[in-house]
C-alpha cells in the first residue's frame, strides 16, 4: 500500500500493473516519464486493427 500524509486515501498501486498488462496483450506500448516540475506522464500507443468495423 502506498499512502502518503497529503492523500486521504491508500492505494496499492495496481492500475499501473494491470494497464501495463493489458496494453501488451493488445501489442501495444506504455511509456513513462517524470518531469522535473513534478508528477508522472504516462502514454501508450496501440497497433491499429487490420480488420474493419461495420455496424449491422
Amino acid at each position: 500500500m502506498q499512502c502518503s500524509s497529503s492523500q486521504t486515501r491508500c492505494a496499492a498501486g495496481l492500475g499501473l500493473s494491470i494497464a501495463r498488462r493489458i496494453i501488451t496483450l493488445h501489442g501495444g506500448e506504455l511509456t513513462a516519464a517524470h518531469p522535473s516540475q513534478g508528477g508522472s506522464e504516462f502514454a501508450f500507443w496501440l497497433p491499429r486493427s487490420s480488420r474493419s468495423v461495420t455496424s449491422e
